[in-house]
């Protein structure tokens, strides 16, 4: 099929829009799930998977639907009232919804999902918790020369004892196929109690991948993760050293942490399509 779902028009089992140039694919899988996918990696779905769904109506009414077999509506764009509405895969990695309004086609649904195929290409993992109010965070630009630039991000938000977090890059083809990986960085953290030491630290890095490796990336994944070290009985010993009881000590640790607040969140950069979690301590950017 085209880039385009016109009034009436439908997806079925296993039909797709393709974008006009880029490698670019909107996709009604047999599994149930309206998937966008650029090369064979996820960009967005509609999340209905396990369901029978038997086509992806653009609707008379402006609204795209998923419908069952039976005719029950799963998934909806929830645009109905915007009579003569299309949908369009764009070659930026955006699906969109336009409403044709005198001489101009108005955006009224979007997956917001930019993609870039330029560079550099950009990645961030967003705040990774890897254990209980202990978070990993990775930024990865991968620029025309080959050279990699990255941050590492470290943090506790407990009071009493830190850990050891770390990320490696990992930069696959098109075909899921691992061209190159950055080294394993890691660092420590301190609890929030331990005075003089740091519960958040900063790790710049940069590594050169070779530039005949560097033009078959389609896409890079940040794995987060925990790289234990014992640090749990210096710090107490520094907390007794400051003059801290060894009873609050003790009723802090059987409190389980300082309290939990929201994970720290920071956009995308161009290249950055959606992201997935894996094994609960790792995160994948498209780009």
């Amino acid at each position: 099929m085209t880039n385009r779902l016109n009034p009436g028009q439908s997806l079925t089992v296993n039909q797709q829009l393709t974008a006009p140039t880029n490698p670019l694919r909107l996709i009604l899988q047999d599994d149930g799930n309206l998937v966008l996918y650029v090369w064979n990696y996820p960009l967005w779905s509609s999340n209905t998977y396990g369901q029978p769904v038997a086509q992806a109506a653009m609707q008379g009414d402006g609204n795209l639907v998923l419908y069952t077999y039976q005719g029950n509506a799963v998934w909806a764009s929830n645009t109905a009232g915007r009579s003569g509405a299309y949908l369009e895969l764009e070659d930026n990695g955006n699906v969109m919804m336009f409403q044709p309004i005198g001489s101009s086609n108005v955006p009224i649904w979007s997956t917001n999902t930019p993609f870039s195929f330029g560079w550099p290409k950009n990645m961030d993992s967003g705040a990774i918790q890897v254990a209980h109010n202990e978070f990993v965070q990775v930024t990865c630009q991968l620029s025309d020369n080959g050279r990699i630039d990255g941050q590492l991000n470290v943090w506790t938000l407990n009071a009493l004892y830190g850990f050891t977090g770390g990320a490696c890059v990992f930069f696959f083809d098109q075909n899921e196929n691992i061209l190159f990986n950055t080294q394993l960085y890691h660092m420590g953290v301190d609890g929030t109690w331990i005075v003089g030491l740091p519960h958040s630290r900063t790790q710049l890095f940069h590594e050169q991948m070779d530039v005949a490796t560097l033009h078959n990336v389609a896409r890079m994944e940040a794995i987060c993760m925990l790289t234990p070290q014992p640090r749990l009985i210096d710090d107490l010993n520094a907390l007794l050293d400051i003059g801290i009881k060894a009873a609050d000590i003790y009723s802090k640790i059987a409190a389980g942490s300082s309290g939990m607040s929201a994970p720290k969140k920071l956009p995308v950069g161009p290249g950055g399509g959606s992201t997935a979690t894996l094994s609960g301590a790792s995160l994948a950017g498209a780009i």
